[in-house]
């Protein structure tokens, strides 16, 4: 999910390919029996490979999301990455 990359440049590590801003769905294995899968989730993408690249802010933001959702207990969670409920800087 995250990469070190050029900002300059916006080079993918993984494949050279060009990254570009958008918003990317992730999905998340959790202790090898839940599924969560993260929408609109704020992104330098690849335009070869398609990795999403997220910054330090959304990340930390992804990842209290998920440790919300995992004391849910539930096998399969589709949420979205709303800017309103997770304001970014």
């Amino acid at each position: 999910m995250t990469g070190v990359h050029d900002e300059k440049n916006k080079i993918c590590p993984n494949c050279g390919g060009l990254l570009e801003d958008g918003y990317a769905t992730i999905p998340f294995i959790v202790n090898n029996d839940t599924i969560i899968v993260v929408k609109n989730v704020p992104a330098e993408i690849c335009s070869d490979c398609h990795e999403p690249f997220t910054n330090g802010v959304v990340t930390d933001r992804v990842l209290e999301l998920l440790k919300r959702l995992k004391l849910l207990k539930s096998e399969v969670s589709v949420v979205s990455f709303t800017p309103g409920q997770y304001a970014l800087p």
